[in-house]
C-alpha cells in the first residue's frame, strides 16, 4: 500500500484529471519551449567548441569605417606586421575557404577546401587523428601538393578506409597527397570538407584583402590589449602607407563569436520568446491552483482546525504542484525534441553552432528539471499565499464557492499578466510578420521568373590564361543558345542577391586620384553580351556589351545608376574613361548606364557597380544563366549535359532556379516571422485557456447571486453580461499593458 503522506501530491492525477490534464499541459508547453530554445543556445553558445586553444583564439579583421565595412579580410602586410606582436599574439595564421574539383574518384565534385597556413594547426590545437599535419615548408610554392582529410570526408567518401595515407587526390588538375585524417568535429573552417596548405604570395601586398586570420592572445594578454595593439599598429600604418592605409583600422573577435556568426541575435530573441511562453505556462498553471485552491479551502480550513500545521499545508500544496509541474517537464522535453529536430530541418541557418545535431546533453537536463521545479515551487506555491493567515473557522463559516479578495485580487492578476505577455508576444510576431511581407515587395531591381542558372568554376590548374577561359565560356553560351525552350542565355561572374561581389579602387581620367586610394570604390561584375536583356535589367542610356567588345578593342564598360550619382552627380558618365589598375591604366570608356540591382540581399541599397564584358575581362569563374519559354526547371538536364560537353572534367557545383534567388534573400525573414509567430499563437493559447478558466469560475463564484437576481427578473443576457464585464475589464487591462 502507498503511504499516502508520501504520495499524496501523485494523487491529483487520480482524483482530479479535469484539473490535472490542462495544469499539465500548460507546463508542458511551457518548459518544452523554452527548454527547445535553450538546447539550441547552449549547443551555439555555451557548450565548448571542438578546438583545445579556442578560448585564446580570436578573428582578426580588418575594418573600414568610413565605408561603413566593418569585417573585411586582411591584407599581407597587415598578417606579417601581426605575427610580429609577439607579446600580444602567440600565434596567427591565415586563411581562406576555397572550393575545388575533385576528379578521378567517379563523377566530377565540387568540394569546400579550407586553404590554411601551417601553423594553424598548432594555434588551435588541432591534432590528427591519423597522419600528420602541414609542415611550415609546406606553405611555400611547389612543395604545397599535400590535403588533410575532414573526417567527415574520410568515412564517407574514402570509406574510412586506414590505408588512406599515401594515397593521391585529384584537385582542380593537380595531384595532392594525403597526409593525415583529421578527429571527429574539429576541422577548421567548419564548412570545409578538406584542408589544403596556403600559400600566401605575396607577402608585402597591403591592398589583396583576401585572407582571413586567426591569433591566439600570448600568455597574460587579453582581448583588450589586442585590441589596442590593433589601433596603435593601424595608426603606424596610416602614416607610412597613406595612399593604401588610410582609414584602415583592425579588430579582434573571440573565435566563438566568428564561429557562431549571425546566428546569435536570433537565438537570444527566440531565448527571450521561449522566456515568456514559460511565463504564460506558468502563469496558466497558478492560475488553475489558485482556482483548484477556492474548491479546496473548506478541506483545508478542516484539516487546519483538526491541528495541521500550515508547513504541513504549504508542503502538502508543494508536493501536488511539484508533481504536476515535473510531470509536464517530462512531457516537455519530448516536446521539445521534436520542436528542435523540426527546427533544424525547417531552418534556413545553422542553428546549432559548432555542435552539430539535436542530441540533448546532461546541462539541457539539469535545465530541463531546474525549470520544473521553478515552475512547481514558485507559481504553484503562489496561490497558497493570499489567506495563508487566515482564520479556519472563517472559512468553515464561508460559502465553499466565495473566494477571498486576496485571492480573487491574485486571480485577476495573474490572468491580466497572462494576456499582456501573449500580447506583447503577437504583436512581435506580427511585426516580424509585416517585416516578411514588405521584403517580399522589395524590387530586386531584375525579373527572377522563368530564370535558372548553373555556376561554373573552371580549375585554375586546366585554365590557366584568360584565352582558356574564353574558349570555355564561348562553348557553354554556344551550346546553351542551341537549346530549345530558351530565349535569351548569358554568363556573369557573381550573380545579383548572393552577397558575393569584387570590391576594386579606381581612378577617373582626367580627376586627381583621392589622397585616400580607398575613396573610390566599386563592385566590378563581368557579363557576356545580353546578359541585361536575358536578366531583365533596364539600361537607363547608353548601349549594351555586343560583338565589338572583343578582346583586341578598345575596353569598354556599363556603371550602374548608384556608380553614376555617387561619382558623377552633375554629369553624365558616358564616355568617361576610369583606371582600376592605377594612372598607368588601361583606361576603361563608360559606354552605358544600367539600373540599379540589389547584390547583398533585399535590405540592403544597391551599391557602386562597374559591369565589364566577359570577352575583356573573363573571369575565373561564372554562372550560365537563361532565360526559358517555359518551365525553367525542365532545362535542368539539359544545362548539366551542356556543361558536360564543354569539359566532360568540369564539375556542376549549383543549378538555381531564379525565384530560388529571391527566395534565399526572403527566407530568413520568413522564417523569424514563422518562429515568433508560434510561440505567440502558444501564449495566445495559453492565455485563452487562463481566461477560460477565469470564467468558469467567476461564474461558480456567484451562482447563488445569479440565482437571486434570476429569481427578480433578471434576463439571460443581463447574467452574461455581468460575468463579461468584469473579465472584460481584465482583458482590455492586460491588451493595454502588453501593448
Amino acid at each position: 500500500m502507498i503511504p499516502s503522506r508520501s504520495w499524496r501530491g501523485l494523487r491529483v492525477f487520480t482524483r482530479s484529471p479535469r484539473f490535472a490534464l490542462p495544469t499539465l499541459g500548460a507546463y508542458a508547453l511551457g518548459i518544452g519551449a523554452v527548454t527547445a530554445v535553450f538546447s539550441l543556445v547552449d549547443d551555439a553558445l555555451l557548450d565548448p567548441l571542438p578546438w583545445s586553444h579556442a578560448p585564446q583564439t580570436v578573428v582578426l579583421w580588418e575594418r573600414h569605417p568610413e565605408m561603413d565595412a566593418d569585417q573585411v579580410p586582411a591584407a599581407p602586410a597587415k598578417i606579417m606586421a601581426w605575427r610580429t606582436e609577439e607579446d600580444v599574439f602567440d600565434r596567427v595564421a591565415g586563411w581562406r575557404v576555397d572550393e575545388m574539383d575533385l576528379t578521378g574518384m567517379g563523377d566530377p565534385l565540387r568540394l569546400k577546401v579550407g586553404r590554411v597556413e601551417p601553423d594553424l594547426f598548432p594555434l588551435l590545437g588541432l591534432e590528427p587523428l591519423h597522419g600528420r599535419a602541414f609542415a611550415p615548408d609546406e606553405a611555400e610554392p611547389g612543395n604545397d601538393g599535400v590535403v588533410v582529410l575532414g573526417h567527415r570526408f574520410w568515412t564517407d567518401r574514402m570509406g574510412a578506409d586506414p590505408q588512406v595515407l599515401g594515397r593521391s587526390l585529384t584537385l582542380d588538375g593537380a595531384t595532392y597527397q594525403v597526409v593525415g585524417v583529421l578527429a571527429p568535429g574539429t576541422i577548421f573552417p567548419e564548412e570545409s570538407e578538406l584542408l589544403v596548405p596556403l600559400v600566401i604570395r605575396p607577402y608585402e601586398s597591403r591592398t589583396s584583402h583576401a585572407f582571413r586570420v586567426l591569433a591566439r592572445l600570448a600568455p597574460g594578454a587579453t582581448l583588450p590589449d589586442a585590441t589596442a595593439r590593433l589601433d596603435r599598429l593601424a595608426t603606424r600604418f596610416e602614416d607610412a602607407f597613406p595612399q593604401t592605409d588610410a582609414g584602415w583600422r583592425a579588430r579582434a573577435v573571440p573565435l566563438r563569436d566568428e564561429v557562431v556568426g549571425d546566428v546569435r541575435p536570433l537565438l537570444l530573441l527566440l531565448l527571450a520568446a521561449g522566456g515568456l511562453v514559460f511565463v504564460v505556462a506558468c502563469a496558466n498553471g497558478a492560475s488553475l491552483l489558485l482556482l483548484r485552491g477556492i474548491r479546496r479551502r473548506r478541506e483545508v480550513a478542516v484539516r487546519a482546525s483538526l491541528g495541521a500545521s500550515r508547513a504541513r499545508l504549504m508542503a502538502d500544496i508543494a508536493k501536488e504542484s511539484l508533481a504536476l509541474s515535473i510531470a509536464g517537464g517530462a512531457a516537455g522535453l519530448v516536446l521539445a525534441q521534436l520542436g528542435v529536430a523540426g527546427l533544424h530541418r525547417a531552418s534556413p541557418l545553422d542553428l546549432s553552432g559548432p555542435s552539430s545535431g539535436v542530441s540533448f546533453d546532461l546541462s539541457v537536463y539539469l535545465f530541463t528539471l531546474g525549470a520544473s521545479v521553478c515552475a512547481g515551487l514558485v507559481f504553484g506555491l503562489l496561490p497558497a499565499l493570499p489567506g495563508a493567515d487566515h482564520n479556519p473557522m472563517t472559512s468553515l463559516r464561508e460559502s465553499g464557492s466565495t473566494a477571498s479578495s486576496g485571492r480573487r485580487t491574485l486571480r485577476r492578476i495573474i490572468v491580466t499578466g497572462e494576456i499582456a505577455l501573449a500580447t506583447l508576444l503577437l504583436v512581435g510576431s506580427g511585426l516580424f510578420v509585416r517585416s516578411a511581407r514588405s521584403l517580399a515587395h522589395v524590387d530586386p531591381g531584375f525579373d527572377t521568373g522563368r530564370l535558372v542558372s548553373v555556376d561554373v568554376q573552371p580549375p585554375r590548374r586546366r585554365y590557366p590564361n584568360q584565352d582558356a577561359l574564353r574558349q570555355l565560356y564561348t562553348r557553354l553560351l554556344d551550346g546553351a543558345a542551341a537549346l530549345p525552350g530558351i530565349e535569351r542565355a548569358a554568363l556573369v561572374n557573381y550573380l545579383p542577391l548572393g552577397g558575393r561581389a569584387d570590391t576594386f579602387r579606381f581612378l577617373v581620367d582626367g580627376r586627381p586620384a583621392p589622397a585616400s586610394m580607398d575613396a573610390q570604390l566599386t563592385q566590378m561584375r563581368s557579363v557576356s553580351p545580353g546578359y541585361f536583356g536575358t536578366i531583365g535589367i533596364a539600361l537607363a542610356r547608353g548601349r549594351d556589351f555586343d560583338d565589338r567588345d572583343r578582346e583586341d578593342a578598345e575596353l569598354v564598360a556599363i556603371v550602374n545608376e548608384a556608380m553614376a550619382r555617387r561619382y558623377w552627380p552633375a554629369q553624365d558618365p558616358l564616355g568617361e574613361r576610369v583606371s582600376i589598375d592605377g594612372e598607368g591604366g588601361p583606361w576603361i570608356r563608360i559606354v552605358g548606364v544600367a539600373a540599379d540591382v540589389r547584390s547583398a540581399g533585399l535590405t540592403e541599397p544597391a551599391p557602386p557597380a562597374l559591369y565589364t564584358p566577359m570577352r575583356q575581362q573573363p573571369w575565373p569563374s561564372a554562372s550560365l544563366v537563361v532565360r526559358a519559354s517555359g518551365d525553367p526547371l525542365s532545362l535542368v538536364p539539359a544545362l548539366r549535359r551542356i556543361v558536360l560537353e564543354s569539359d566532360a572534367l568540369l564539375p556542376v557545383a549549383t543549378v538555381r532556379p531564379g525565384d530560388a534567388l529571391l527566395q534565399s534573400a526572403q527566407i530568413r525573414w520568413r522564417f523569424q516571422a514563422l518562429l515568433m509567430g508560434v510561440f505567440g499563437l502558444v501564449a495566445l493559447a495559453l492565455a485563452l485557456i487562463g481566461v477560460y478558466g477565469l470564467l468558469s469560475y467567476v461564474v461558480q463564484e456567484r451562482t447563488a447571486e445569479m440565482a437571486i437576481r434570476q429569481g427578480v427578473g433578471a434576463r439571460a443576457s443581463d447574467l452574461r453580461a455581468l460575468v463579461g464585464h468584469d473579465t472584460l475589464k481584465l482583458r482590455g487591462a492586460g491588451v493595454a499593458l502588453g501593448l
